[in-house]
C-alpha cells in the first residue's frame, strides 16, 4: 500500500497519457471509434482509483515511518 500511495502522490502519469492519446486519437482521427470509449473509461477508472487511494491515505495512515529501502526508522524520543 506504501508503494501504490508513493506513485499516487507523484501525480497522475497515467491519466495524463491517456489524456494526451485521447487528443491525438481525436485530432487524427475524425470518425469515432469504440477504442475513443476505451480510452474515456480508463481515464475514469484511474481518476477512481486514485481517489480510492488518497481517501484510504487520509482515512487510514500509516503509523510507521519507513525510508527509501523499505526498511522502519526508529523514532527518538
Amino acid at each position: 500500500m506504501q508503494f501504490v500511495r508513493h506513485i499516487a502522490s507523484r501525480g497522475k502519469p497515467a491519466p495524463t497519457a491517456l489524456t494526451r492519446l485521447l487528443i491525438g486519437d481525436v485530432s487524427h482521427h475524425k470518425a469515432p471509434d469504440v477504442g475513443l470509449l476505451y480510452v474515456c473509461g480508463g481515464i475514469l477508472l484511474l481518476a477512481f482509483a486514485i481517489l480510492v487511494v488518497r481517501y484510504a491515505s487520509y482515512r487510514y495512515p500509516s503509523t510507521k515511518a519507513i525510508d527509501a529501502s523499505g526498511k522502519e526508522i526508529e523514532e527518538s524520543k
